[in-house]
């Protein structure tokens, strides 16, 4: 890691003023959640012994439980633990505000539960017993659950299935191209890499095999590629060329139609994802502009439209989440692992974290390398100590959250040229031929 000064362009304001101080937890929960009933072990102040319930996955039935739970401990909170940080039961209970959630990571579980069952026997009973006691003991310890506002809430699901999409997209995206390799190499020739494009997906519909576009008239393919906005006259007159002078892979029927009906459905496939991302697209743009934080992410070097979004819902609106900036790259996978023992040090990437924001955070660095000129030297200069292309690219991601944790902390805008002088300030001597050529910061008498 570079030398580099943690300040940014962003500078103090004032705090405000602190909430008043939530009511005490009496009683604590662990739910071991099942798809067709829940063991929940309850764990109340006072009583020795905690007492064990099944309940049916049923909404009304969680609803009946924890109701009749809050009858009965009408003073304080509740606190429950549960081995997921979403789904459908902790959707259920995020609804109550006497409730102080905790999800629990289930490796932590399994290692809680190692420390006391050696041999690795587990039952559901076991699991919601160790995971009231865990709670119950180390609720300080541990995170509990904090409800963000609609837009972020309504961004964090919908950025993510998108993502989810634009694989599907990919993985069906291949697996056209090593069909098209078997029997009509051509349209790989013809089309290009890409193929997820409406110029590809119309021509190979319109087109399915090496027999049919033979027998298409010049004029007809020459239309075809210039309603596509593909009007290259070089272009198209080497396309036709290539057509006409083009032998078949085989002829042979039993490759033949099973293949070209392969490539139909995964075509049909392709533009179907086509048009979920592209309403996933316009729903997002729709919920990003109701976001209150989007103006910090927008206009970030790099960012666009795509990655403002996961951005936003990455970091969230409440401050409390991420105390510090370390908080933040710690729990993004950012920040490696730091292992000491006597005088053994071992420092390794962090494999435990959330997939989803740790490629939010990444992707947006990679983004920034060719809008940002900070990003490019401190990429270059990680490259030149010999680390991987991902390894100087995470290396900028760290360097982007302490930035941007600074400015959303104090809700101040980034400003690449107040940054610079900040690192002008700091003699970062990385950073000498950017901050160099910049007025020297007035400072009032």
């Amino acid at each position: 890691m570079t030398n580099d000064s943690p300040q940014t362009n962003c500078s103090p304001t004032t705090q405000s003023p602190q909430s008043p101080a939530p009511a005490p937890i009496l009683c604590w929960v662990g739910l071991d959640w099942a798809d067709k009933k829940h063991c929940l072990v309850v764990r109340t102040a006072g009583v020795a012994k905690p007492e064990t319930h099944l309940v049916e996955h049923k909404p009304e039935a969680l609803d009946a439980w924890f109701l009749k739970l809050r009858q009965d401990h009408p003073q304080g909170r509740i606190a429950v633990a549960i081995e997921q940080s979403r789904g459908p039961v902790l959707y259920a209970l995020m609804k109550y505000d006497f409730l102080a959630l905790y999800p629990v990571n289930p490796r932590c579980l399994a290692d809680y539960r190692r420390a006391f069952k050696v041999s690795g026997a587990k039952d559901d009973p076991l699991d919601a017993d160790l995971l009231s006691e865990l709670v119950y003991l180390h609720a300080d310890r541990l995170r509990a659950l904090t409800i963000e506002d609609l837009p972020t809430r309504q961004l964090r699901l919908l950025v993510e299935a998108r993502r989810g999409f634009v694989d599907d997209r990919t993985g069906f995206s291949n697996r056209l191209g090593a069909t098209l390799k078997c029997y009509y190499p051509l349209a790989l020739e013809l089309l290009g890499e890409d193929l997820t494009t409406p110029m590809a997906l119309d021509f190979l519909r319109r087109w399915p095999n090496l027999a049919q576009l033979k027998s298409a008239r010049p004029g007809t393919l020459r239309g075809f590629f210039y309603s596509h906005n593909s009007r290259s006259e070089d272009k198209i007159a080497q396309r036709l060329k290539t057509i006409n002078q083009a032998a078949p892979l085989t002829e042979d029927p039993a490759l033949v139609e099973p293949l070209q009906l392969q490539m139909e459905r995964l075509v049909q496939q392709l533009r179907t994802l086509n048009q979920t991302i592209d309403q996933y697209d316009a729903r997002i743009a729709a919920v990003f502009a109701q976001h209150t934080e989007g103006w910090l992410f927008k206009p970030l070097p790099g960012c666009g439209e795509v990655l403002a979004p996961r951005l936003a819902a990455a970091f969230g609106t409440i401050r409390a989440n991420f105390e510090s900036s370390d908080d933040l790259l710690c729990f993004s996978g950012v920040a490696p692992v730091k292992k000491e023992s006597g005088g053994l040090k071992i420092v390794h990437f962090r494999y435990a974290r959330p997939i989803f924001l740790h490629q939010s955070i990444v992707e947006f660095a990679k983004c920034s390398i060719g809008h940002c000129e900070w990003a490019r030297l401190l990429y270059e200069h990680q490259l030149g100590k010999g680390k991987s292309r991902w390894a100087a690219i995470r290396v900028v991601a760290f360097k982007w959250l302490r930035v941007l944790w600074r400015c959303w902390q104090e809700r101040q805008p980034y400003d690449e040229i107040t940054y610079l002088r900040s690192l002008q300030r700091d003699g970062v001597e990385l950073y000498r031929s950017l901050y160099e050529g910049l007025p020297p910061v007035k400072t009032s008498v």
